[in-house]
C-alpha cells in the first residue's frame, strides 16, 4: 500500500530498507466538509427565508409579499425539502441529513449539530462521502436535479412562470396602450365638440346682440 492509496483515519505499516517498519496514520481533513455541508444549510435557509417573507405579514402595510399568492413559490421549496430529507438508501448509519446532524425546524428551514457532524465525519467518513456524491441516490444528485426541474432554461417551473408573467405583462401593456389611445381619442373628440359648441354660443350671441339691435332700432 502506499499513502496515496490510503483510506482516511486508517493507520498503515510500512516496510522500510532493511526490514525495519513504521506506522503512518493518514487523517481526512474534515474542516472543508463542515465549510461545505455549512454553506449547504445556509443556502438552503436563505431559500426558506426569502420565500418565507413573501407570505409573512407586513408590521407597516399589513400585507403579504408580492409571492404570497404564488404556488411556484412554495411548490419549489416543498420540492427542496423533499430532495433534502429523503433517505440516499445506502446501507449502514448514516442515510439521511439528520444522521449527520442536520435537523428540519419548525419554519422549515435547516439546523446544523456540529458535534454530531464531528462525530459523523470521525466515525465513517465514507459514508458521509456518500451521503453527498452525485452518483445513485446522493443529496448531491437529488438537489442538481430539483435545481434544474425549476430553472432549465425549456422546462424549469419557475422558468415557466417568468414566462406567463413576462406574456401578462406584454398583453397588459398593449392594452394599456390601446386604452390610453381611446382615452386620448375621446379626450380630442370632446375638445372638439367644446369647441364646436363654443363656437355656436358665440355666434348665438352675435346673432341675439344683432336681433336686440334691430328691434331696439324699430321701437325708437
Amino acid at each position: 500500500n502506499t499513502v496515496s492509496d490510503a483510506i482516511p483515519g486508517v493507520t498503515l505499516s510500512l516496510l522500510k530498507e532493511g526490514g525495519a517498519s513504521s506506522t503512518v496514520t493518514v487523517n481526512s481533513d474534515t474542516s472543508k466538509v463542515k465549510e461545505n455541508v455549512k454553506k449547504l444549510v445556509d443556502a438552503y435557509n436563505g431559500v426558506v427565508k426569502l420565500v418565507g417573507d413573501q407570505f409573512a405579514i407586513n408590521g407597516a402595510t399589513g400585507r403579504q409579499g408580492v409571492l404570497a399568492g404564488d404556488s411556484t413559490a412554495r411548490a419549489a421549496i416543498s420540492r427542496l425539502r423533499t430532495a433534502l430529507g429523503s433517505s440516499s438508501g445506502q446501507d449502514g448509519n448514516i442515510r439521511s441529513l439528520s444522521d449527520i446532524g442536520i435537523q428540519f425546524q419548525r419554519d422549515g428551514s435547516l439546523k446544523l449539530d456540529e458535534a454530531k457532524l464531528s462525530s459523523a465525519l470521525g466515525s465513517d467518513p465514507e459514508a458521509v462521502q456518500k451521503l453527498f456524491l452525485k452518483s445513485e441516490n446522493g443529496i448531491g444528485k437529488r438537489i442538481p436535479e430539483v435545481v434544474d426541474s425549476l430553472i432549465d432554461s425549456v422546462s424549469g417551473a419557475i422558468t415557466a412562470r417568468q414566462n406567463g408573467l413576462t406574456q401578462t405583462l406584454a398583453s397588459l401593456n398593449k392594452k394599456i396602450i390601446r386604452e390610453e389611445q381611446r382615452i386620448t381619442d375621446y379626450e380630442q373628440r370632446l375638445t372638439a365638440q367644446f369647441t364646436s359648441l363654443e363656437k355656436l354660443v358665440s355666434q348665438l350671441n352675435q346673432q341675439g346682440d344683432f336681433l336686440s339691435q334691430k328691434l331696439n332700432a324699430n321701437t325708437n
